[in-house]
């Protein structure tokens, strides 16, 4: 039975000449988990916020959205909505506080919030930190908080708008295992965007591609592959490994979609048939200057909490491509500010170019980094981006980086109206007129999809192999194992491994890539998609 539908709408954003929505009609049924994919800038994130009317963007309307067949007009209760920052939605200061506001808002009784507030926080197991401040919950916790408070409100529809997007691994696939409690105990219809598409693909009941504006396909998780596969859309990049594994050789009759689907795959391939030797190259071990360092760094940010950063030490070299991953709440982030200058350590060193910067913040050599934060909002401050860009570089390094990055198209838009995988571009633009020797990244890879990834990934290791260094904090296995040169995992506040991406990965059950995963065991040291779709090239042309 159909809950929702959308005729003919369309949107058009102030002063721009091109339809970010266009012409669209959809149904999603009662009870349902719709995925929708698209690359970045393609028009999910204008979408979903047309069917909260609460939250639309400003711009011109035209078409209709329906839930139970009549009109949601400019209110839509039933319609709950989850951003991709965490932060986002967060309104109080404790969690029991924020799981009440809502009903309080309503003017429920005192009893009966307490009674829903309870069931929820057991639903979603909050109840074992139930009186922490919000302040101190990590990324992970925060936006399962957002969905158990929306929850609280009961809606029928319940929209996510890449909400795992600034989430650890491990975090991602808890977020998402609730959002399908939620779907399967609940009976509540979900509206999943995603790029990630390696845990949300086998979740879904129906999946609709959309590019430019419009969908172009809607169908089931193993249609929708198919047609990804077959009209060669750079969505492909962003399958489910397994599927793009058996593609390559022409086993499209029923795609595997989660890893034992594409573990049996593999063995069935390989059953009556040697495995093919790999042709595996590792990074090349070079003595190089060093850069960056941290040495013994302690760090906290109130005297009476555990330090987050403990005997913290690091070395990166120049040219290095190197990657800090971990859970959130780490410490990560906090080690890239105190390179970038924003937060001091309480003991140890942090050197550029064997000087220690914790003594003196005016360190000229701080006019050689550039920062790129986690919110890439808080770089813009002009009324358009062509501003933002030509604050910082004449006209004709604007359009030539513009035209580089492909965001040339958003030059007269607010920075604040571009879609997460745009500002993270348009961040990037900002940051490279300032032609840095040294660039700090916090998550520069979250809000974009696979194909942009890979753009991203091939501009940071050309920028390498012209002797810039890069440390990035990401949160993205498969975006590091393919590109970063040095990985190194934060756990407790201190580096407790660090490796090249190949012994990094290849060694990690849990942390590691869907690919290792699958393959592990049938055909070790494989760490990235492209060797495992080179993997089953090679059996096809043995065969």
């Amino acid at each position: 039975m159909e809950i929702l539908r959308t005729e003919n709408l369309s949107f058009k954003y102030a002063q721009e000449s091109t339809a970010a929505v266009s012409d669209i009609s959809l149904s999603v049924n009662r009870g349902e988990f719709f995925l929708l994919c698209g690359l970045s800038g393609c028009g999910k994130s204008t979408l979903l916020r047309l069917l909260k009317p609460e939250i639309a963007p400003s711009g011109e309307k035209s078409g209709r959205v329906l839930i139970n067949n009549a009109d949601i007009g400019e209110f839509a209760p039933s319609v709950g909505f989850v951003m991709q920052s965490p932060e986002a939605q967060i309104v109080t200061d404790k969690v029991w506080h924020e799981l009440a506001f809502g009903l309080e808002n309503t003017g429920m009784k005192t009893d009966e919030i307490r009674r829903k507030v309870a069931e929820m926080a057991n639903f979603f197991g909050i109840h074992t930190w139930f009186r922490e401040k919000t302040s101190n919950l990590s990324g992970g916790q925060k936006q399962l908080l957002n969905l158990a408070g929306i929850m609280l409100m009961e809606p029928e529809i319940l929209i996510l708008d890449e909400p795992t997007a600034q989430l650890d691994p491990i975090a991602s696939k808890t977020f998402l295992q609730a959002v399908l409690q939620v779907n399967r105990e609940l009976g509540t219809t979900i509206i999943l965007a995603e790029h990630a598409l390696e845990e949300a693909f086998a979740m879904a009941t129906k999946v609709a591609v959309m590019d430019s504006g419009k969908i172009l396909f809607t169908g089931s998780a193993c249609n929708t592959a198919k047609y990804i596969i077959s009209s060669q859309n750079n969505m492909q990049h962003a399958l489910p490994i397994a599927a793009r594994m058996a593609a390559e050789i022409n086993a499209c009759n029923d795609l595997p979609i989660t890893v034992p689907d594409g573990r049996n795959f593999l063995l069935d391939l390989f059953k009556d048939e040697a495995m093919p030797e790999m042709d595996i190259a590792n990074c090349k071990i070079r003595e190089k200057e060093t850069v960056l360092e941290f040495k013994d760094i302690w760090f906290t940010y109130e005297k009476e909490k555990p330090p987050v950063l403990r005997d913290f030490s690091l070395s990166v070299k120049k040219g290095d491509f190197f990657a800090l991953l971990g859970g959130n709440a780490s410490g990560k982030t906090t080690a890239i500010k105190l390179l970038a200058g924003s937060l001091r350590a309480q003991s140890g060193k942090v050197k550029i170019y064997g000087k220690n910067i914790t003594k003196n913040k005016n360190n000229k050599d701080f006019n050689r980094l550039a920062f790129l934060p986690q919110n890439p909002q808080s770089l813009f401050v002009y009324e358009t981006l062509l501003e933002d860009l030509q604050s910082v570089g004449n006209k004709n390094e604007v359009e030539q980086i513009a035209k580089y990055l492909g965001i040339k198209n958003l030059l007269n838009r607010h920075p604040f109206d571009l879609s997460g995988g745009e500002m993270q571009k348009a961040a990037l633009a900002k940051i490279l007129l300032r032609r840095p020797k040294i660039i700090l990244m916090d998550e520069p890879d979250k809000g974009l999809d696979s194909y942009a990834k890979i753009f991203l990934g091939n501009i940071l290791k050309s920028l390498c192999e012209k002797g810039i260094t890069i440390l990035l904090v990401s949160h993205d296995v498969e975006f590091c194992a393919a590109f970063a040169s040095r990985c190194a995992m934060v756990f407790d506040g201190e580096i407790i491994s660090e490796d090249i991406p190949r012994s990094f990965f290849g060694g990690n059950k849990f942390y590691t890539t869907t690919v290792n995963r699958i393959t592990k065991g049938i055909a070790d040291g494989i760490i990235t998609a492209e060797e495992g779709i080179m993997l089953c090239k090679k059996a096809k042309d043995s065969a």
